[in-house]
């Protein structure tokens, strides 16, 4: 773990992935950027509406038995609503994404470096997509914008981020996510839904009446 200092305010800000690049000052919602062991500002975070996750940054929990850390946040909207996506670094020294949307949740791991990403003219909803030696299927393409984050992230998660994301499916239930945007290049991730009973997460938010998925 790397501990900072917040330029704008002087509190801290601890940078637990070695690939994280961007965090929110927990202090002040400055932006900061990370070069190294310097940091920069890069403006200011509106106050995060409070939404109901049961996830925080913190929580604990474990998928194909390697323990992981949520340790940053992102929420996401498109043109039917909204989305968080959870930083995750796993005890393995590798990262990923819990994904939470309308009540289900995934995880997400980078894919293989060696597999060739198409580029976005060329996919189309309703192509084949080979991802290596997977094959998936285009189900949607959407635009979509940051609207707020919290956290450390590998990337800038400035508000009005805007990124091309594609959805491809198998039909043995695995899916992947490629997101194109102008500043960061192309990314593919290869996911799986799961409920948060099997990722044994401990330190979620309890609300009354609620039962865990």
């Amino acid at each position: 773990m790397i501990k900072l200092n917040c330029p704008s305010c002087g509190g801290e800000i601890n940078f637990r992935s070695k690939t994280s690049v961007f965090a929110v000052c927990g202090f002040c919602l400055s932006n900061i950027v990370r070069h190294d062991v310097d940091l920069s500002l890069l403006g200011k975070q509106s106050e995060l509406q409070e939404d109901m996750s049961p996830i925080t940054i913190g929580s604990l929990g474990k998928f194909n038995n390697v323990p992981f850390f949520v340790c940053g946040r992102i929420i996401v909207r498109w043109e039917d609503g909204y989305w968080n996506e959870w930083y995750i670094t796993f005890k393995n020294g590798t990262d990923g994404w819990l994904v939470e949307a309308q009540g289900d949740f995934a995880i997400l791991t980078a894919a293989p470096s060696s597999i060739q990403i198409p580029a976005s003219k060329d996919v189309v909803v309703g192509n084949r997509i080979n991802l290596g030696s997977e094959s998936f299927v285009a189900t949607d393409i959407k635009t979509m914008t940051c609207v707020g984050s919290e956290g450390e992230l590998p990337f800038n998660g400035i508000e009005g981020r805007e990124s091309v994301s594609i959805d491809l499916e198998k039909s043995d239930g695995q899916f992947a996510t490629i997101e194109y945007n102008a500043d960061d290049g192309m990314s593919c991730y290869l996911g799986r839904y799961i409920s948060l009973n099997k990722l044994k997460m401990i330190g979620l938010r309890e609300f009354e009446g609620w039962g865990r998925p």
